[in-house]
């Protein structure tokens, strides 16, 4: 996981998506991305697959490719040892340069973060929803989420947050929250049309980074 700053936390994933009118996933393999010098040479190849309607290449390193016959995903998925010599962005950059061709019409960037915490659908209700007698005994809360969203002027951000039990079985009291975050882009075409744009958009974690810290820590913390 990628812990940011010294704070519990920690993005666990991030997906360029790329929308388009015309993708072509059938031309999607590891050769085509290297001798493209999309992603490097050396990478090791975990998993291939290549049909007309969806073509799929994974990395090693936790880098992923997926096209569709609407839709381009790069995703970078941490761990611990993450480093990634090439990351989402400026693979998702480079793919779209070198098929310039393709009428790319959106671009959203998605990351998924998570904070330990006891009780996770306690606290989320707690953090989130107002008190009433629909959260009290005969009642019992077995499952919540809470969606934001916001108007940041050049996108919109979507934030969902949902509680995430470890293990029931041996401890129904420890979990997690997990933060979905999506920055959906105005005009996503001229966007992708500059080069070097996507890998600069993905600044934005700090915005993400920002705004969970400010709906976990503003106001009370349970």
């Amino acid at each position: 996981m990628m812990v940011i700053e010294d704070t519990s936390i920690k993005f666990v994933s991030c997906d360029v998506v790329v929308l388009a009118s015309n993708h072509n996933p059938s031309i999607l393999n590891p050769d085509m991305l290297k001798n493209n010098h999309i992603v490097p040479m050396e990478w090791e190849v975990s998993e291939t697959i290549t049909t007309p309607p969806l073509s799929l290449v994974q990395f090693k390193n936790g880098i992923s490719i997926r096209v569709e016959e609407r839709k381009l995903t790069v995703s970078e998925n941490y761990s611990d040892s993450s480093q990634f010599e090439k990351s989402a962005g400026a693979i998702a950059q480079d793919y779209v340069t070198k098929l310039s061709f393709t009428n790319y019409t959106d671009l959203g960037l998605n990351w998924a973060a998570v904070i330990e915490r006891q009780e996770p659908v306690k606290w989320v209700s707690d953090r989130f929803y107002v008190p009433g007698k629909w959260k009290s005994e005969p009642y019992e809360m077995i499952g919540c989420e809470a969606t934001f969203s916001f108007d940041c002027g050049q996108f919109v951000s979507n934030v969902k947050i949902s509680p995430r039990v470890v293990d029931v079985q041996d401890n129904a009291s420890n979990g997690m929250i997990v933060f979905n975050i999506n920055h959906n882009f105005r005009g996503g075409g001229a966007i992708l049309a500059k080069e070097g744009n996507i890998a600069k958009l993905l600044e934005n974690r700090n915005i993400a980074f920002s705004q969970i810290r400010d709906l976990v820590i503003g106001g009370r913390l349970s």
